[in-house]
């Protein structure tokens, strides 16, 4: 007895290709997802350590308003345009980039108390932008409420 002999048929390189492109098409939103995750979850650290070092910067700005290292005069002549307080350069250890940090007082409202103080709501910019990058930069603003309390000649004589 004879078998049967089958033709066997090997696969086209047509077929061959076809089948890649269909498994290629199907593995895009496999490989897509995770990469587009690890993005989002990339620039939301970056936000969060700009807003970290942000806050870093108010607390040393904070500690020249309260120390008059920043003087009131210049609070004064912030109100009629904005004053730039210092610029440096930043460099994140975590998101190894390197940032410009620019800080300035974008608006003053000076207004008199009560009781011979004068008062002052200071909003302050914090931007942080990278050189060389076309990116606008990130901007943080924080409002300040000053106090300048004039003491009394009696009151010091009698300490």
């Amino acid at each position: 007895m004879k078998r049967a002999q089958t033709k066997k048929y090997s696969f086209l390189l047509l077929e061959l290709m076809v089948a890649l492109a269909l498994v290629s098409t199907c593995a895009i939103p496999l490989v897509r997802t995770p990469y587009l995750y690890m993005k989002r979850q990339t620039q939301a650290l970056e936000e969060i350590e700009l807003h970290l070092e942000s806050e870093k910067a108010l607390g040393i700005l904070k500690e020249k308003f309260y120390t008059n290292e920043i003087a009131w005069k210049e609070l004064e002549s912030a109100q009629k345009k904005s004053l730039v307080l210092s610029e440096d350069s930043l460099i994140s250890p975590k998101l190894g980039a390197t940032y410009l940090r620019t800080c300035r007082i974008k608006s003053v409202l000076l207004k008199d108390g009560k009781n011979e103080e004068l008062w002052a709501k200071v909003i302050l910019e914090i931007k942080f932008t990278q050189p060389g990058s076309k990116k606008k930069g990130k901007k943080f603003f924080h409002t300040l409420a000053l106090c300048q309390k004039e003491i009394p000649i009696q009151a010091i004589g009698n300490e």
